[in-house]
């Protein structure tokens, strides 16, 4: 594990970025974590690196940060990632975030004041704003969970760049390196249900740099990267316990989708092997209203097609995840490679006082 340099005072508030091959993002992220301290001396900021074969690590080397690097032959997962970013900080409060982030200069400031007056909260998030990129380029932007006022709300999840306190996540039992995608809310879940509070503050937390949720492109990456399997992994991890049925009425409504589409393709065989032209038209009949009802609904039929894809995929994926045989966390091997501690020897060529 990372050491505390000796005199350094003891840390409030660790940050942890999670990267892999983010080397066109991750300078910005760091140097908005470093801002977003400026008011918190007693804070440190870990980079933990999934064996990313860019310039992630050789970027991130250049500012005043400790970083540590997975191996590619390790299981590697956004869980996995924040449960050694846990192992190598020691802040009471613990702000996760990943490489694509740009924090807001004030999130840190509010956050905390927030947590440390209601020691009740295990988590605090706020409304994030997606950055669409394509080529490049900056193609549009969407705030995410905004809800106008200054209300601040108990929710069920919060996600993004979050602030979590390290005694309740410990008492649900930690980050879960096995679990791909759905590690926000499975931790929001067993945080809950330690008997903490979770809330959102009326606040930006961070500018996420993505391609657009409601494209082809981020569906084809979560498919590749099996981040939906979480869908299906979260349920599994938690059968036999209340949180099954939580997780299902919270956030189950694609099983209405995989219930819907087992029954379109079981109607469709039967009325193959019965060889009925009638039945066969009344069920293309049906196929084009509901597309047609959907496409009313979007208002477009590339938008149509685009979600009829993503709840395909999410919904197989949650099959798959189900029946993915769970692991203990305790599996999962923590001496990652140390590549850098701040305050001692770390190149610490870019400062605070050099950023603008």
């Amino acid at each position: 594990m990372v050491k505390e340099p000796t005199g350094r005072m003891p840390v409030e508030l660790s940050i942890v970025i999670i990267t892999r091959n983010e080397a066109q993002n991750i300078a910005r992220g760091i140097e908005s974590a470093l801002r977003a301290t400026r008011n918190q001396p007693n804070a440190e900021i870990l980079l933990v690196d999934s064996a990313s074969n860019d310039a992630t690590v050789a970027i991130a080397k250049q500012y005043p940060i400790s970083i540590v690097r997975l191996p590619a032959d390790w299981f590697l997962s956004v869980g996995a990632g924040r449960l050694i970013g846990m192992q190598y900080t020691r802040g009471e409060l613990v702000l996760h975030m990943d490489g694509d982030m740009e924090l807001d200069p004030n999130w840190v400031d509010h956050a905390l004041a927030y947590m440390h007056e209601h020691d009740e909260v295990g988590a605090v998030g706020g409304y994030y704003r997606d950055i669409f990129m394509e080529h490049d380029q900056i193609i549009g932007e969407q705030d995410v969970h905004h809800e106008r006022g200054d209300r601040i709300r108990e929710v069920r999840y919060v996600g993004g760049a979050a602030v979590y306190r390290r005694s309740a996540i410990e008492a649900m039992g930690g980050f879960q390196p096995y679990i791909r995608g759905e590690e926000g809310v499975f931790m929001s879940l067993g945080i809950r249900n330690a008997g903490y509070k979770v809330v959102q503050l009326p606040y930006l937390m961070s500018r996420h740099y993505c391609v657009p949720p409601q494209s082809m492109a981020y569906s084809r990456r979560r498919m590749r990267l099996d981040m939906w399997l979480g869908f299906g992994q979260v349920p599994r991890y938690t059968l036999g316990t209340r949180l099954f049925w939580t997780y299902l009425n919270e956030r189950g409504s694609f099983l209405i989708y995989l219930l819907a589409m087992l029954m379109t393709l079981a109607t469709l065989l039967a009325t193959i092997l019965t060889n009925n032209g009638a039945i066969l038209g009344g069920w293309i009949l049906i196929q084009v209203i509901f597309l047609a009802v959907f496409v009313v609904r979007k208002r477009s039929l590339r938008k149509t097609l685009v979600s009829l894809y993503a709840h395909t995929c999410i919904a197989a994926s949650a099959v798959r995840g189900f029946l993915i045989k769970p692991r203990s966390a305790a599996e999962y091997p923590l001496d990652a490679e140390v590549v850098q501690i701040a305050g001692q020897g770390g190149a610490g060529i870019i400062t605070l006082q050099d950023l603008p």
